[in-house]
């Protein structure tokens, strides 16, 4: 046997115990319970850990009631992950009028990131605006623009 093969099959069985342990998230069950409704007998074979035993009216009464429940806590974890992951954005926004930079695609080190100023002709959305670009109009969203403060001489 190779390497590959082992590392092949080190890495079925690491999926294998992932799968079937106990995740906080899923309040103390597994993925695998939660797809199949059954625990995975691989960890409590390999570890000696002993396994209630259900019959199937139990067991598919105890599943659906998971079930149902899973569509809240996948609400509440993505209400979690996503308070800690916007905690550091900000919501960009411009008024009709106002002059914007355009962040360029690609750059070059010697050149400015950004061309302008140009004018935004409309708001499209929250994210979406028109600028006029001299010759043409564009629709850019917020990320790709700045706000282009003017100097005073």
């Amino acid at each position: 046997m190779n390497n590959l093969e082992t590392l092949q099959q080190t890495i079925k069985l690491i999926q294998r115990a992932y799968n079937n342990c106990p995740n906080p998230s899923l309040r103390g069950k597994s993925p695998n319970y939660v797809l199949f409704g059954v625990e995975d007998r691989f960890l409590s074979q390999k570890h000696n850990i002993p396994l209630e035993e259900k019959n199937d009216e139990d067991r598919c009464a105890e599943l659906n009631q998971f079930r149902k429940e899973v569509p809240k806590i996948l609400s509440e974890n993505f209400k979690k992950y996503a308070a800690h992951f916007n905690k550091s954005k900000t919501d960009i926004q411009f008024d009709k009028n106002e002059e914007v930079l355009v962040k360029r695609p690609k750059h070059i080190k010697t050149e400015t990131r950004y061309e302008g100023p140009f004018v935004v002709t409309k708001i499209l959305g929250p994210t979406a605006y028109a600028i006029d670009m001299g010759d043409k109009h564009e629709i850019i969203h917020a990320e790709r623009l700045k706000k282009y403060y003017r100097r005073n001489k």
